[in-house]
């Protein structure tokens, strides 16, 4: 027996001179310290917007909405209310991908360039060891492209660089990081070091839709949405798109030059600051805590005739990596696949 437990929070700057509170979702009375732990945590962060499901054996057991003390841009937050998962996106497309290996359209031993032009911008080279990063390599984050950690910044966040580069204007787009990319040297040879990658990610956003033949959101529904999950989708950028059942975000005053247009704008950063188009199956999705329940749920019950993963597929996602260095010590820390 398994009881699986998901939370989405919101984090704000609010210093509340008193509690004001406001629970939605059917009340469960057994179920009523969740409430309790929800509010004490929020209470003591200051977190303005909270959700909270808890499934059963497989079942929906409790969907709430919390909101406290909601300031003039906060909605109420109900259980099926959005909210920004940033890289719990990942875990969805190391999902989709291995549906797709499951359904035969891919193999984990392809690569890149079986799915991506690797073509370099003008002048630059590209390095022969990047057409032997395999979807492995991607899923792992051991394809050795490098990070902010090893390059000193982070390729889906330094868009003006990307723009200059390219010689386009501002918003760029997931092609004209690749592009630039596909120029910078690897910093280790794929399949040997561990290095946490938003990029290697968006790559195998650009694998999903090759292999599947449907663009990423239109591939994630024809696999989600028959275990009735429905809102699980790209997020937007600017404040004006935000969708009208979505938390507000705060940074705290922290702000910067619109990357989603060519204003030069100076913008609230979690509005403009960064582009979420570009983090589509990265970091960009928003969602509820009862569809990411759901989700987490089916992949506990592989046997299920709706499940999404078999055991085959399950096993390989959450197993070691590969090189990983035997022997494996039991209840120690590894990533898997997303």
């Amino acid at each position: 027996m398994k009881a699986w437990l998901t939370t989405a929070l919101l984090f704000s700057l609010v210093n509340p001179a008193f509690g004001q509170w406001t629970v939605t979702g059917p009340d469960v009375p057994e179920l009523s310290s969740f409430d309790t732990r929800m509010q004490a945590m929020m209470e003591q962060f200051d977190i303005p917007s909270g959700q909270l499901a808890v499934t059963w054996q497989g079942r929906l057991v409790l969907a709430r909405g919390y909101s406290y003390n909601p300031g003039p841009d906060d909605i109420i937050v109900q259980p099926d209310s959005l909210f920004r998962i940033a890289s719990v996106t990942k875990p969805i497309t190391a999902t989709l991908i291995n549906r797709l290996v499951q359904d035969g359209l891919l193999s984990l031993d392809q690569t890149l360039g079986e799915f991506i032009d690797l073509q370099p911008l003008p002048g630059d080279t590209v390095d022969p060891r990047l057409a032997q990063i395999t979807v492995r390599n991607l899923l792992e984050h051991r394809a050795g492209l490098g990070t902010y950690n090893t390059m000193g910044y982070d390729p889906l966040f330094v868009d003006e660089s990307v723009a200059i580069n390219n010689g386009v204007s501002m918003p760029v787009r997931q092609e004209h990081i690749t592009r630039m990319m596909n120029g910078v040297e690897l910093y280790a040879d794929p399949a040997t070091t561990f290095d946490y990658s938003n990029y290697g990610y968006m790559l195998l956003r650009a694998v999903i839709e090759s292999a599947s033949g449907m663009d990423y959101q239109n591939y994630l529904d024809s696999v989600f949405n028959p275990i009735g999950i429905w809102q699980i989708q790209q997020g937007a950028a600017a404040i004006g798109d935000r969708p009208p059942n979505e938390v507000a975000y705060d940074s705290g005053g922290y702000t910067g030059i619109s990357v989603i247009d060519a204003s030069g704008d100076i913008v609230p950063y979690e509005y403009g600051g960064f582009n979420m188009s570009n983090l589509e199956g990265v970091g960009g999705f928003s969602a509820s805590a009862v569809e990411l329940a759901r989700w987490l749920s089916n992949l506990d019950h592989p046997d299920a005739e709706s499940a999404i993963l078999n055991a085959t597929s399950l096993s390989r996602m959450f197993g070691l990596y590969q090189n990983y260095p035997l022997p494996y010590v039991p209840n120690t820390y590894y990533y898997a696949q997303g």
